[in-house]
C-alpha cells in the first residue's frame, strides 16, 4: 500500500501555481510576436481582418491572396491558442486548490488519529459514566448540527429546549 507524501502534494500545488502565471505569460509574448505583419494587414479591409480573427469564420478566405493565407492562418491558430491557455489557466487554478484542501484535510485527519478521544477515555470512571459522557459529547455534536442546518440560521445555544418551545407556543 502506497503511502501519501503531503509534501509531495504540497510541491505539485506549488508547482500548478507557478505553472498558472507563467503559461499565460509565455503563450501571450508567443501570440503577439506571430501577430499579422502591418504590410499584409494593410492590403485589406478592416472588416476582412476582424472575420479571420473569429472562429467559425470562412469566408474571408476567399478575399485573402493565396500567398497571405498562412501568415494569417498562423496568427489566428496563436489567437486560439492564447485564449485555449486560459481555459488551462482556470483548470490548473482549480486543481491546485483540489491538491491543496485534499493535503490540508489528510493532515487533519492524521492529527485526529493521533489523539486519543477524550469520550472513551475512562480515566478511573465507572462504565456508567463513561456512556453519560460520550452521550454528552454526541448531544452536543447534535445540537451543533442543527444550528448549523439550512433551516436554523438564527439559533441561539438554546433554541432547542423545552422552555424556548414553550415560549414560542405560549407567544
Amino acid at each position: 500500500m502506497a503511502t501519501f507524501d503531503v509534501g509531495r502534494v504540497v510541491f505539485i500545488v506549488k508547482a500548478l501555481l507557478v505553472a498558472a502565471a507563467v503559461l499565460p505569460a509565455l503563450v501571450g509574448i508567443w501570440a503577439i510576436l506571430g501577430a499579422v505583419p502591418r504590410s499584409v494587414r494593410s492590403r485589406y479591409p478592416g472588416r476582412v481582418m476582424y472575420m479571420a480573427q473569429l472562429p467559425f469564420t470562412e469566408e474571408w478566405r476567399r478575399h485573402v491572396n493565396p500567398e497571405d493565407l498562412p501568415t494569417i492562418v498562423r496568427a489566428r491558430r496563436r489567437q486560439f491558442v492564447f485564449a485555449l491557455s486560459f481555459v488551462l489557466l482556470t483548470h490548473l487554478i482549480a486543481a491546485s486548490a483540489y491538491l491543496n484542501v485534499v493535503a490540508q484535510l489528510y493532515c487533519c485527519q492524521i492529527a485526529d488519529l493521533s489523539r486519543p478521544d477524550p469520550a472513551l477515555q475512562s480515566r478511573g470512571r465507572s462504565g456508567r459514566q463513561v456512556i453519560r459522557r460520550t452521550e454528552a459529547v454526541f448531544a452536543t455534536d447534535r445540537r451543533l448540527r442543527h444550528r448549523l442546518r439550512a433551516g436554523c440560521r438564527a439559533c441561539s445555544p438554546d433554541c432547542c429546549s423545552s422552555r424556548r418551545r414553550r415560549e414560542r407556543r405560549t407567544a
